[in-house]
């Protein structure tokens, strides 16, 4: 996807983790990521948000654009 022109704003391997003890070891690391997200979107207000798996990490991105008038 980078080879046709995606801005990554973070790593996809950054969120790779497997089971609840990776994710509970890494919880800290996980929320710094999504706020620095949310804060990019809020930033660039992009058209809409499509959340592609990761489901408890997506809904709050969602939760938080909705609140502020981008479409998810």
């Amino acid at each position: 996807m980078k080879k046709q022109g995606l801005l990554s704003i973070i790593e996809y391997n950054e969120l790779s983790i497997h089971g609840y003890l990776e994710a509970f070891k890494n919880v800290i690391r996980l929320l710094l990521l999504r706020n620095k997200l949310i804060s990019y979107f809020l930033q660039e207000k992009p058209n809409i948000f499509i959340g592609i798996d990761l489901p408890d990490f997506n809904f709050a991105i969602e939760k938080n654009l909705k609140r502020n008038n981008i479409p998810t």
